[in-house]
């Protein structure tokens, strides 16, 4: 107990004055207390096995000369056959090929057991120093992500993805690298990687959308940025989504977009991009004004207003101050941007969008 107190008050004594001698020192100490442990242990389970063995009781010399006086007692046929096969079954077992072979202490090398029980403990160590050299190649890497340094950064996380291909956060910051550089397909590579193996990744989504955006497919923009938007909500992927809307010509949608972004811009305080916004918006009113009423006819009867609900027809127009074709022009708008719902549904999402703009 005394060498236990002795060494532990060594240990906070090395972590205080933070001396590589004294760990030196320690993890010297260290071994040997568990060197020490080990041995006498076996020490201990040499002893309970001398101990369990029975002691032969002195016999007297007359006993002695009775028994030699006394003719040799014959063993039975049948016995003596059992044994045999005792001992050659012994023999077959011992001699068998998958028999393991275990290494026991010897007083050559009486640490075995101790070395046996710690090889869980030093697998568990190897892991963890493996993931912690995984953690600093990850970190060196982004660190030169953030400075621009993607020709640097790239070497990196190649070896990196190389040696563990399982690696979601190398597999993102590589691709963002490649998309900074303009590699777009082994940018997209590596996201689809990250979405295939967790589909709610939403990073992934994000920049896919963006790299997409940068592609001009339009449609596969939107698809991803929708993804992301409805987990994560911001005014720049509203601001991408609506310029992807105006690349299509959905000016409406566009617009829904458009207002969103400026929404989140006003409440953040960054009023030069709610300028450019309202820029944006204003020529795609007059983009919107310049269509022809035949159009605007035709919008209203495709869509089926009468199938709504009461309530709802009357809560719609009451926003609109009764105008029935921008409704129906609001309702088409939304059907085209999400197909195959119901019309009930049409009319509670125009409801909701046109609540959630004006607040």
């Amino acid at each position: 107990m005394l060498q236990l107190i002795i060494f532990v008050s060594l240990i906070l004594i090395g972590y205080e004055l933070e001396f590589q001698i004294i760990r030196r020192w320690l993890n010297r100490c260290w071994n040997r207390f568990h060197a020490w442990i080990g041995q006498s242990r076996v020490r201990r389970s040499a002893v309970k096995s001398t101990s369990k063995r029975r002691k032969q009781p002195q016999v007297s010399p007359q006993l002695q000369n009775q028994l030699q006086d006394k003719p040799a007692r014959k063993h039975s046929p049948v016995r003596s056959n059992v044994n045999q096969q005792t001992d050659r079954s012994r023999s077959q077992r011992l001699n068998s090929p998958f028999q393991i072979a275990r290494p026991r202490p010897t007083k050559a090398n009486p640490d075995l057991v101790f070395l046996e029980r710690n090889k869980s403990h030093e697998k568990s160590k190897k892991s963890l120093d493996h993931q912690k050299t995984i953690n600093l190649h990850l970190e060196a890497a982004s660190d030169l992500a953030k400075q621009h340094k993607f020709d640097l950064a790239l070497p990196i996380l190649n070896r990196l993805i190389k040696e563990h291909p399982n690696s979601l956060k190398a597999r993102l910051i590589r691709g963002r690298a490649l998309r900074e550089l303009g590699k777009y397909e082994a940018a997209l590579t590596d996201f689809d990687h990250v979405i295939q193996q967790t589909p709610h990744h939403m990073a992934a989504h994000r920049d896919k959308g963006l790299i997409e955006y940068d592609q001009r497919n339009y449609l596969a923009a939107i698809a991803s940025l929708s993804i992301a938007i409805g987990h994560l909500p911001s005014a720049q992927l509203f601001k991408v989504r609506a310029n992807a809307y105006k690349g299509l010509g959905q000016n409406e949608a566009a617009i829904a977009d458009y207002l969103s972004a400026k929404k989140i811009y006003a409440r953040q305080g960054v009023k030069h991009q709610v300028r450019q916004i309202e820029k944006q918006i204003h020529t795609l009113y007059g983009m919107t004004q310049s269509i022809g009423q035949s159009h605007r006819l035709q919008v209203a009867v495709n869509f089926p207003f009468e199938q709504g609900r009461h309530k709802d027809k009357q809560h719609l127009l009451k926003l609109l101050d009764g105008d029935h074709a921008k409704a129906c022009r609001l309702l088409e708008s939304s059907r085209s941007r999400n197909p195959s719902r119901s019309v009930h549904w049409y009319f509670e999402k125009t409801i909701h969008d046109l609540e959630r703009d004006r607040k």
